[in-house]
């Protein structure tokens, strides 16, 4: 019986990121996406993240009202705004507008209230526009160039793989965990995930498969989260938007000359490396300032 020791002593924190950020979203995405086309990879991976977002923060009240009814209905929103963006024959036409109009009623609803002290109504109108346009913004420009090829100086086509869009991801979650934002960085693991798990049958299947629709999510999904640990939590934002320069350079890894062998995987396993080195960066500086700010408040 010692085995089920950590059913008994459930901790939410550990046990809860294991399973729920990693365990679950893995298997059912993997479940999900191994026999659909790629295109559609999009639909299994928000659905594998909704079961560890319901049981983080819960069904959503309507109208929303605090920070835990926003990240349900804050993928839902996603969704409709991908599902506008796909190909003709697979987009909902109006979903985006729709989308994005519940983006910014989530966020007017959900605008906490010591920053509205601060800055009234013309704050609060200010920080619910740029929301949105970060949002539109990193879904337009990860799509654009996790889609659409584009020549290089010599000649050769690159595209932004998903393995590349991972670390960022799996910074911002330690970000929001050192933020004060435990369950918005579970949140933020979860999609790592399922990217993950996207990325590593791409590699195994060693083809040039770039699913549409995934980086326009991860753009929606990591802004909406970047923003909802600076509104809710204490994330530190310079270092979340130093994360934003880890895809670059997994972008521009495929310039530089490196052993491929001629496969397909190559390119996903050097772009996910060297986004990874630029995440390592920022989460090292991110952990290592904590570690010193725990120090002073222990000496003090």
């Amino acid at each position: 019986m010692a085995t089920f020791d950590w059913l008994r002593n459930w901790d939410d924190l550990v046990h809860g990121t294991v399973v729920f950020s990693a365990a679950i979203p893995f298997v059912v995405c993997l479940l999900i996406i191994r026999k659909m086309p790629a295109d559609l990879w999009w639909v299994g991976i928000v659905g594998a993240v909704i079961g560890p977002v319901l049981w983080l923060f819960g069904l959503p009240r309507l109208p929303p009202a605090t920070s835990e009814d926003f990240v349900f209905l804050g993928v839902v929103a996603s969704a409709l705004v991908v599902g506008s963006m796909r190909v003709p024959r697979l987009g909902v036409p109006g979903a985006g507008g729709v989308g994005m109009l519940l983006f910014g009623l989530l966020i007017w609803c959900v605008y906490p209230a010591w920053l509205a002290e601060e800055g009234g109504l013309g704050r609060k109108a200010l920080v619910t526009a740029a929301m949105l346009a970060t949002m539109g913004l990193c879904a337009v420009l990860s799509e654009a160039f996790g889609t659409n090829q584009s020549s290089s100086s010599n000649g050769k086509r690159i595209q932004l793989p998903l393995s590349a869009l991972v670390p960022p991801l799996i910074g911002l979650a330690v970000l929001l965990q050192l933020g004060g934002a435990a369950r918005l960085g579970q949140a933020a693991g979860a999609f790592a995930t399922t990217l993950a798990t996207a990325s590593l049958l791409i590699i195994f299947r060693n083809r040039k498969l770039q699913p549409m629709g995934i980086p326009a999510l991860w753009g929606v999904m990591f802004a909406l989260l970047g923003w909802s640990g600076w509104l809710f939590a204490e994330l530190r934002y310079g270092l979340a938007l130093a994360l934003c320069l880890a895809p670059i350079a997994g972008l521009l890894s495929q310039c530089v000359p490196l052993p491929r062998r001629g496969e397909a995987r190559f390119d996903h396993l050097w772009s996910g490396v060297f986004s990874a080195v630029i995440a390592g960066i920022v989460v090292g500086i991110a952990v290592s300032d904590y570690l010193a700010e725990m120090q002073d408040t222990e000496g003090y």
